[in-house]
């Protein structure tokens, strides 16, 4: 899920600021519901490749369930206070979450409403695929590349499952 931006013309990743004394998974879920009216409680465990070794054991790649942001950017904040020119960085924490279903597994509908005042935003859904393209994808160049990145994730993360599942 996507967000167009009708005030700079911009297809984006729903993104925004963490609030003082809230964890930054608990700021990317509530950043989500409030952009685009999707209720998502937990993030999805995609297949990610570490060189951390578990306790006592030795260092090598393997792939390991994680949830944690798949990236991060640091830049300045060109939009915070502009009318009062204070200038802040800021840190961009993207994650993978999974829209919540109800008892039948059918995506929870979205509110309406959800977004601040001055948040002019338009929900969009389209293909991972298509999200990746830039003649009809997201507008900018790094949210294309995080989603090819995340595409790759989901793919191996569908193999791993199914291997799983066929061994059983």
């Amino acid at each position: 899920m996507y967000i167009y931006n009708r005030r700079s013309k911009l297809c984006i990743l729903p993104k925004g600021r963490k609030d003082i004394g809230e964890s930054i998974a608990e700021a990317a879920l509530r950043e989500t519901f409030e952009e685009t009216g999707y209720k998502c409680s937990k993030f999805l465990p995609l297949p990610s490749p570490t060189l951390a070794p578990a306790p006592g054991t030795e260092s090598k790649v393997k792939p390991v369930w994680n949830t944690e942001a798949v990236a991060i950017r640091l830049g300045p904040d060109s939009h915070s206070r502009k009318a009062e020119k204070v200038k802040v960085q800021k840190f961009i924490h993207w994650y993978v979450a999974e829209v919540d279903v109800d008892e039948n597994g059918v995506p929870v509908q979205r509110v309406e409403g959800t977004q601040l005042p001055y948040e002019q935003y338009d929900v969009c859904e389209m293909s991972l695929e298509q999200a990746c393209r830039e003649e009809d994808g997201l507008s900018l160049p790094e949210n294309r590349q995080m989603i090819a990145s995340v595409l790759e994730l989901l793919t191996r993360r569908c193999h791993i499952l199914t291997l799983e599942a066929n061994a059983m």
